[in-house]
């Protein structure tokens, strides 16, 4: 029974269908029968004769129309193709019939145009029978225009029913499509795809008016077809061209064409309006190219990016300026927004910001990273580990750009254990790596055993004073190193980098090193163009008297904060330090936890032997908790920015200032006012505590690395017998020169006061109080932002170590010269060369004894030194690479000099 039904409802749908047709056929036929019938007037003009023509085709079009108003969802049942081919039978029937009515039509109008013409050459003459031809066209041109005129809209409204009734185009499911949904589709597709669409469609478009126009205006007017084309177009480009026409037809036509060439100019306008905004955009939005060659590309965005914009165009400075390439994951705007506010002085140099990513390759194709003199990739904010491995995934992406890099990259990481990966990777393209976290932690604790060492490293590493350069002389081959050290003015010279070695860079080599063709200089100086060797020096200098170095007594350093690379640094502590030193370990870690993260990093307590790990739990921003350490007994504090508040820099150079300001007023509370017995009684417990270390080291006992968590420490307060006791402690090693002791001897405080603290004696400030107590102890912090470090160097209360800006100006240096990491990583390292600051007995045989800075340089060779500065006493900053090193003057022995020496 369902199928019988089913059947039914076919048949019945078949039925439906010729029913339909036959209707629509029967009413399309009778409206074209008359319209042929329809009386046609002899005194008509030629546009009232087009107005048949207009109905005949019309109806034509309806005829279609109403039969493709056929329901889709006939065309959906597979069961009417019977009735579908029936229906395709009626089509073609009426397109018979379509055809015979359209050539009755035609024989009609040709009977009209032949009364016509006969009737105006009767009254016309010659002349009129000679001009049929040419009106016989302009009826064609009329019938023409009309058509194509007429064809858009009847496409537009019947196009999608003849598309049905003729089949079709089916989807996937057997759904028939709409023609104009796929025309709309195919339209978006193209202009997207192809941005030469629209401007050739609207010329298309001008190209349809003008040749309609043309038609229309030329079937109603005398002037050739030629001129009224021209007219078309002037009405086009001008709509007021057209109010001097004449006659009904011709004002008519011209007020069409204005009208379409008013849509023209809309259209137009909106094109051009829309092809502006997009180059704007795309300028705004830094997505277009970089044509560049021999740029710095920096690739990412961090904090230290200020600074390090900085030191490339003072690098550049030289050059009248570069250009600077930024790609970051960041709006261009905000880029250079931010870029504004660092409000550094670019001296000539030009940044430019470009949005993407630098795993993208197309990306790096648009900062032309190819022809890029350097690249910098600087390290995400967050998790080391996690910006490491997206460092690992750009240098890969570097790797593969297609016909490889002109220029080396420079690498920033944040874990020491993910160099070698990363140098492994990027072995193909002369990858260097900067270790951030590392170098900073190894240079607060170079600083923090040397007082001033700070300020020397910063200009050394930056491009605002002195720095390191490599250049090769031809005219210094087949010279030794010792006659080539005093024959440079402007420089200094400090290694070799050795070409038979394949580019080793040698630090502090020997007097009798030859040097060989190809071999380079390695140089302390200004700027790559401020020096030039001079003529062989000869320098008498004089023996320097035989001293070897102070002996090593014991340290006392406190680490304030947990830093994620702790065991790095025991570690370098441990190579640095003699026996008997204790390292005290306070933070807010656990202390049952900090072991095992140690041991986690590869270092095991149990190990130490020169260092032994005092542990204290405790805040550092909480006094109470600070008063329980024995502040005036450290010889160095290190306050480091604690691991937990590494993406906020804001947060952690708070807590660092915070903690430096309570370690020293607690400092300046308890440090005793005669400071040289203070320093006298320490001295000698230091020497106690050495010989304990010594005698437990031969032994065999348990060595000082054990850990230990003392009890909360009260201040330390001096015996009357302890403070009598000084006078006869020397403070100083025997192997210092009794001159040189009576020199440096503090003076009692009766004496006038130094220039330091003259200025604060009127008043007893807390803050000058806190001045007074940085005079006497070393503490280190770790700043990572420069506005905090002026705030520090303002006040004069710690001697600092700006981690952003060092690393900044250490990752400008490897991008101009990728040797120069050779010679950071050397410096850096506790083994081999390293700079220090040395006092004046070492090269002085007398206070105020005149020398001129090459016999010093001199006297530093016999030491095996480079001497390449010198601090005054007077002064609050060392002189590198002083000028007139030929002039001598007076040293005093509370001088201080700054060599490279591996002790």
């Amino acid at each position: 029974m369902g199928k019988k039904s089913k059947a039914g409802s076919s048949e019945a749908k078949a039925e439906d269908v010729d029913s339909e047709t036959s209707r629509n056929t029967k009413l399309g036929t009778d409206v074209c029968q008359a319209a042929l019938k329809a009386p046609i007037g002899t005194q008509g003009n030629g546009w009232r004769k087009g107005l048949l023509i207009a109905l005949i085709v019309l109806s034509g079009a309806l005829i279609l129309g109403r039969l493709g108003r056929v329901p889709a969802s006939t065309t959906e049942d597979h069961t009417v193709v019977e009735s579908l081919a029936g229906l395709k039978q009626a089509v073609r029937s009426l397109e018979t019939k379509l055809s015979s009515l359209a050539v009755q039509g035609m024989e009609k109008i040709a009977d009209f145009w032949d009364s016509a013409d006969s009737e105006d050459s009767v009254g016309g003459g010659d002349d009129d029978r000679e001009s049929t031809p040419v009106v016989f066209w302009k009826r064609i041109a009329l019938l023409a225009a009309l058509l194509l005129a007429l064809s858009p809209f009847v496409l537009v409204h019947y196009v999608d029913s003849v598309a049905r009734v003729l089949g079709g185009d089916k989807g996937g499911d057997g759904r028939v499509e709409s023609f104009s949904r796929r025309f709309e589709y195919k339209v978006d597709y193209w202009m997207s795809a192809y941005p030469s669409v629209k401007p050739l469609g609207l010329l298309f478009l001008t190209l349809f008016l003008i040749g309609v126009g043309g038609l229309a205006l030329y079937s109603v007017s005398e002037a050739p077809f030629h001129a009224e084309a021209w007219n078309a177009w002037s009405y086009l480009a001008d709509a007021g061209n057209h109010v001097e026409r004449e006659g009904f037809g011709d004002r008519l036509v011209s007020l069409l064409i204005s009208f379409g060439g008013m849509l023209i100019f809309a259209l137009m306008l909106g094109l051009v309006s829309d092809a502006i905004s997009e180059k704007v955009d795309s300028l705004k939005k830094g997505r277009s190219s970089v044509i560049e060659s021999n740029h710095t590309l920096i690739l990412g965005w961090s904090e230290k990016l200020g600074s390090l914009l900085k030191q490339l165009a003072l690098a550049n400075e030289s050059q009248k300026g570069g250009v600077v390439v930024i790609l970051a994951e960041k709006d261009k705007e905000e880029m250079e927004l931010d870029i504004a506010r660092f409000e550094s002085d670019m001296r000539g140099t030009i940044v430019i910001c470009r949005s993407g990513s630098p795993l993208v390759m197309a990306d790096l194709k648009k900062v032309s990273v190819g022809s890029a003199r350097s690249v910098i990739v600087l390290l995400d904010e967050g998790v080391a580990d996690v910006s490491d491995a997206k460092a690992l995934r750009i240098v890969l992406s570097l790797s593969g750009v297609p016909g490889g890099l002109r220029g080396h990259v420079v690498v920033e990481m944040g874990d020491i254990d993910n160099e070698q990966l990363v140098k492994l990777v990027g072995s193909g393209i002369g990858v260097e790596t900067v270790v951030a976290h590392d170098v900073i932690g190894r240079l607060m604790i170079q600083c923090a055993r040397q007082p001033g060492l700070a300020q020397v490293w910063e200009d050394l590493l930056g491009f605002d004073g002195c720095e390191f350069y490599f250049k090769h002389w031809p005219e210094l081959t087949g010279c030794t190193f010792g006659e080539v050290l005093l024959r440079f003015a402007d420089a200094v010279p400090c290694g070799i980098r050795v070409a038979a070695e394949g580019g080793k860079v040698n630090i502090n080599p020997p007097d009798s090193y030859v040097l060989q063709a190809g071999d380079e200089l390695l140089v302390i100086a200004e700027d790559d163009d401020t020096y030039e060797p001079g003529p062989p020096n000869k320098v008498s200098a004089g023996k320097v008297l035989s001293r070897s170095l102070p002996e090593k007594l014991p340290e006392r350093i406190l680490f304030c904060g947990w830093r994620r690379d702790m065991d790095d640094m025991i570690q370098v502590l441990e190579s640095f330090l003699p026996i008997g030193s204790e390292l005290w370990l306070f933070s807010e870690v656990p202390v049952e936890d900090r072991e095992e993260r140690l041991k986690e990093g590869g270092l095991d307590p149990a190990t130490l032997k020169n260092v032994t790990l005092v542990h204290q739990k405790g805040n550092p921003v909480n006094r109470r908790h600070l008063e329980t350490l024995p502040m005036e007994d450290f010889d160095s504090v290190l306050i480091l920015a604690d691991e937990d508040l590494e993406d906020s820099v804001t947060a952690a150079d708070s807590r660092s200032l915070a903690t430096l300001l309570l370690i020293r007023d607690i400092q300046s509370r308890r440090l005793p006012k005669d400071l040289a017995r203070f320093k006298a009684d320490q001295h000698k417990q230091r020497r106690q505590i050495a010989e304990k270390a010594l005698l437990r080291a031969r032994s065999g006992s348990s060595s000082s690395s054990s850990i230990a968590v003392p009890s909360p420490i009260a201040p330390l307060e001096l015996s009357a017998d302890s403070a009598s006791s000084a006078d006869s402690a020397q403070p100083l090693s025997p192997l210092y020169p009794e001159s040189f002791v009576k020199a440096v001897e503090p003076k009692k405080r009766s004496s006038k006061l130094s220039k330091r603290e003259e200025g604060h004696s009127d008043q007893d400030s807390w803050i000058g109080k806190i001045q007074q107590a940085s005079a006497r102890s070393i503490v280190i912090s770790e700043i990572l932002d420069s506005r905090t470090k002026d705030l520090v160097s303002v006040a004069q209360i710690s001697d600092y170590v700006l981690s952003n800006e060092l690393v900044s100006m250490a990752l400008a240096m490897v991008s101009e010269d990728q040797q120069i990491n050779r010679v950071l990583d050397e410096l850096f390292d506790e083994e081999g060369n390293e700079l220090y600051i040395r006092p004046s007995f070492f090269y002085l045989r007398e206070d105020g004894e005149e020398l001129t800075f090459y016999q010093l340089m001199a006297r530093a060779r016999q030491l095996n030194e480079i001497m390449f500065g010198y601090k005054l006493a007077s002064a609050d900053k060392a002189m590198l690479n002083p000028p007139d090193k030929d002039k001598p003057r007076k040293w005093s022995f509370k001088d201080t000099f700054v060599t490279i020496s591996e002790d």
